[in-house]
């Protein structure tokens, strides 16, 4: 099926995001779906973006040409994600550069990406929340390299695991 998302819930819908379905013919009976496709840009008359979401319609009994509802939450559940400029890949295998705040040194950190979007990428598995990872100049960095954690505005942070980045 086809929707048209407004600005902004287009985060909500990254591809291979999980979404609910449920025809409006048959309330409060959802089905799980996936975010196949979302356009690059908006329509430039309404203003919404054309996502593409895919389900089983054997189990709804949907038909051609029938409307429905999509929900999605806005934190995509338990899942993580991080700006494109954190991940890297070598030999099929993404991984990003944790930071470990006792010795403010950098580990290779294998993940499992989700999904791609245009700015972030989705994480399935590899990092929980609260570690620390860089987002900038990765192609820069070796094993056990010392790093200075700093904010958004390059000041100096202490870096600690209690402490969310």
């Amino acid at each position: 099926m086809v929707i048209a998302v407004p600005e902004q819930r287009r985060e909500a819908f990254e591809p291979g995001r999980t979404v609910m379905v449920e025809l409006w013919s048959q309330p409060g009976e959802p089905v799980p779906g996936e975010v196949r496709e979302r356009a690059p840009s908006a329509d430039p008359g309404a203003r919404t973006y054309a996502v593409r979401v895919a389900f089983d319609a054997d189990v709804l009994g949907a038909q051609l040409g029938q409307s429905a509802r999509v929900h999605a939450r806005e934190n995509g559940g338990a899942k993580l994600a991080l700006p494109l400029s954190a991940v890297s890949a070598e030999e099929g295998q993404a991984f990003v550069w944790r930071l470990d705040p006792a010795t403010s040194t950098v580990q290779r950190q294998p993940v499992e990406v989700a999904a791609f979007g245009d700015t972030r990428v989705r994480l399935a598995a590899g990092l929980e929340p609260g570690d620390w990872v860089v987002l900038a100049g990765v192609h820069l960095l070796r094993e056990g390299q010392r790093v200075s954690a700093v904010d958004r505005g390059n000041r100096p942070v202490q870096a600690s695991p209690a402490q969310a980045p």
